[in-house]
């Protein structure tokens, strides 16, 4: 989400509460926060509101999301369980395919060759 998305929902939540203070609204702008850069980006500037925040990343061209590895902890945490339970199917598909391909393979090696004199026997017939 961009820090113009995030800034424009704690104010609209903000509203909806009755949460006018200035300050307040920041606080809480600044606690829901998930990216560590742009917390070190607003920690030393003289930043009191939303709007002034939002300024500031926007100024320094970091007002759009990166992906902060802290963020997916409990995705990660997470993804190798449902990778595990994946691989089996995976293996057994590619297993199946390969015997297909297998079995393919044989048939067409087990026809007898076309004769080149029965085609062109068949084209004079035709002329």
């Amino acid at each position: 989400m961009s820090a113009e998305v995030w800034g424009d929902l704690i104010s609209s939540l903000c509203d909806a509460a009755q949460c006018y203070d200035a300050e307040m609204r920041y606080q809480y702008f600044l606690s829901g926060l998930r990216n560590k850069e742009w917390k070190a980006v607003l920690a030393p500037t003289m930043v009191n509101s939303i709007p002034h925040a939002v300024a500031v990343l926007l100024f320094k061209n970091m007002h759009l999301p990166i992906d902060d590895d802290s963020e997916f902890a409990e995705e990660a945490a997470s993804k190798p369980a449902s990778e595990s339970s994946m691989m089996p199917q995976m293996l057994t598909m590619m297993q199946q395919t390969q015997h297909l391909l297998v079995q393919l393979l044989q048939q067409h090696l087990a026809r007898p060759p076309r004769s080149p004199r029965q085609s062109m026997a068949v084209a004079a017939a035709y002329d």
